[in-house]
């Protein structure tokens, strides 16, 4: 199962805002929270968008995010 919390402490160690976040991957901030909630939910673009930008460069812990 996708690591919810996992993310959630990603973004907040970032420093980034979710509307930053959101607005890079063509979502409106409600989408993006809603997407959240349930990673696995995130599209392939959206996926290498949030990890080029939260610095998640190891593919474990790509997997731990958002893949079930």
């Amino acid at each position: 199962m996708a690591d919810v919390q996992y993310l959630e402490e990603t973004i907040k160690e970032s420093g980034l805002k979710l509307s930053y976040l959101a607005e890079k991957c063509g979502l409106t901030r409600q989408g993006f929270r809603l997407k959240c909630k349930k990673p696995e939910s995130f599209t392939a673009a959206q996926v290498s968008v949030l990890c080029k930008e939260l610095k998640i460069t190891q593919a474990s812990k790509q997997k731990q995010i958002f893949f079930t």
